[in-house]
């Protein structure tokens, strides 16, 4: 079985959307020939068992932030540290230091964790001298990781390199929009593409932007690839039982940035529930990292009975609230490089067979919506929109009904296992080429 170095940021214990990907990949590709030996930060500061159990068997080598970096900002929560959270001995930051920092870090090129870089170099080198690793795999963002597989490629240019890129890098709005960060950006991602064998990225829609801003020289079609984000069946077998309700429940789950969530969902459901006859009829539940904002804007829907704002949880609990729902929501402000993605849970609201109220823009999200026939697409401005779907659903969907299970053949192409098998298929392909040479 051939060996594959994998690096990320993220990785179990540690949980949230940067670890969901990379540690399906870790779970599967064994199948597929490939074993994935890991190089990760040392932080938790959002574990989660569920996950971990998936890659138990997977080397994992830690790395975590020089010591320097950890006096300078308050240090982040380690696997040293097993609650997840931050030692009550750390000093407290006084008001102006901790803006000096959070300016600096705003700042930093490509992101703060750059800092981890030089301690994961030095953690690859090793296993790379050591082990007989077939390739190298580098996930993100942040991307600053990518910086690991940069370096690695140029002292090892005989082992083939698979950049994995999440999310748009110099092209996201927080970088194009600031005129001194863009310029560098750019070259650093120019520079992975040109040097990496192949790059992968999530969407149909950044490949295009990305073959639109770099010229060929940089990155061809051809090792420029889309391979999406996904479901894993494992999970959704081990679901609860839908428990009855005589109310239509509309859930959110995952993580709400203020930037990326300025909707009318909000507003426009609490123009509906001022007719106090819908608020016994209809429930809003928000689940996972929803900010102070938002937890404001939704006060009055609470003390109202209709909405409900739930802390983050372990993901196997994200997955059953899912599961409970009638409906799920999905929601994404109209900023242009959100018209080119879409998020991990999309493929975890389809694999419930649960109708999706998306509002969104048009892009990926509404386009994979639509052709999936899998929910209601209403543009995030239009209020009335919104207001006319909410309603679309109470009369169209049966509230605390049996839970619908989707065709498994219908979304083959997203389970984690193919998924898996067609990076296994990349990674032979890379393989063969620098073996070819």
């Amino acid at each position: 079985m051939k060996r594959v170095l994998i690096v990320s940021f993220d990785f179990p214990p540690q949980g949230g959307t940067g670890a969901i990907r990379v540690t399906k990949f870790a779970k599967y590709l064994p199948e597929f020939g490939w074993q994935p030996v890991v190089v990760a930060s040392d932080t938790l500061w959002n574990p989660d068992e569920s996950l971990a159990r998936d890659v138990a068997g997977v080397p994992v080598y830690r790395v975590g932030w020089p010591r320097w970096v950890s006096k300078l900002w308050p240090q982040q929560p380690s696997l040293s540290n097993k609650s997840g959270t931050v030692s009550s001995a750390q000093p407290k930051r006084t008001c102006f230091r901790s803006k000096l920092a959070s300016l600096v870090r705003e700042w930093l090129i490509p992101d703060p964790n750059v800092f981890w870089v030089a301690g994961a170099l030095r953690q690859c080198r090793k296993i790379l001298m050591e082990e007989d690793i077939a390739a190298i795999f580098t996930t993100s963002p942040p991307h600053s990781v990518q910086l690991v597989g940069y370096f690695l490629k140029r002292r090892f240019p005989h082992i083939p390199w698979i950049a994995d890129l999440r999310d748009l890098w110099s092209q996201s709005h927080l970088v194009v929009d600031k005129k001194l960060l863009y310029p560098m950006n750019y070259l650093l991602e120019k520079r992975c593409l040109k040097r990496a064998d192949r790059a992968l990225v999530v969407t149909e829609g950044i490949r295009q932007l990305t073959l639109e801003k770099f010229p060929r020289d940089v990155i061809s079609e051809a090792r420029l690839i889309t391979l999406t984000n996904g479901y894993d069946p494992a999970d959704m077998a081990l679901l609860p039982a839908v428990q009855p309700d005589d109310r239509l429940t509309l859930t959110f789950t995952g993580t709400l940035y203020e930037v990326r969530s300025q909707t009318e969902f909000i507003p426009a459901l609490e123009e509906l529930m001022a007719d106090e006859k819908w608020r016994d009829r209809i429930r809003v539940r928000l689940v996972g990292f929803i900010p102070a904002s938002i937890q404001r804007q939704m006060q009055k829907l609470c003390e109202w009975g209709v909405g409900v704002v739930r802390p983050p949880v372990p993901r196997q609990e994200a997955l059953a609230e899912m599961a409970q729902a009638d409906a799920l929501i999905l929601l994404e402000a109209d900023i242009p490089e959100l018209r080119l993605n879409h998020s991990n849970k999309l493929f975890e609201y389809l694999a419930t067979g649960k109708p999706i109220l998306a509002i969104v823009p048009n892009g990926e999200a509404a386009r994979l919506i639509q052709e999936e026939n899998a929910g209601i697409v209403v543009h995030p401005n239009d209020r009335e929109g919104i207001k006319r779907a909410i309603l679309q659903l109470y009369d169209n969907v049966e509230p605390g009904g049996e839970a619908s299970v989707p065709n498994p053949a219908r979304y083959a192409r997203y389970q984690r296992r193919n998924l898996s098998a067609s990076l296994a298929r990349i990674l032979d392909q890379c393989v063969a080429e620098a073996d070819a040479r």
